[in-house]
């Protein structure tokens, strides 16, 4: 089953949350935005055979982390921040 792996990047942590195909959360974690942090993720992830990675400014602060990912062979996206925002205030109900 493929799991996809969404990714909050921050200057200290990366806060990282999978779902399945059906949308159903499959765990949720929190690393250090360092190598040995990044390193944990990898492990962590490795728990999900079939994965697919979004992670949110992977331009910007995300950066490094979609970089060691992609070297590793692993599928990852992009999600602008603006896309992201959108979805946070539609998703609160604050958006007409």
């Amino acid at each position: 089953m493929e799991v996809l792996i969404g990714v909050d990047p921050h200057k200290a942590t990366n806060a990282v949350a999978a779902i399945d195909e059906h949308g159903e959360l499959v765990g949720q974690a929190a690393f250090p935005a360092s190598r040995g942090g990044i390193r944990a993720l990898e492990r962590w992830a490795k728990r999900f055979a079939e994965r697919r990675w979004a992670i949110e400014g992977a331009a910007g602060i995300g950066r490094p982390l979609a970089q060691k990912l992609a070297a590793s062979g692993e599928e990852v996206v992009d999600v602008p921040p603006k896309l992201s925002a959108k979805v946070r205030v539609l998703s609160t109900g604050n958006a007409r």
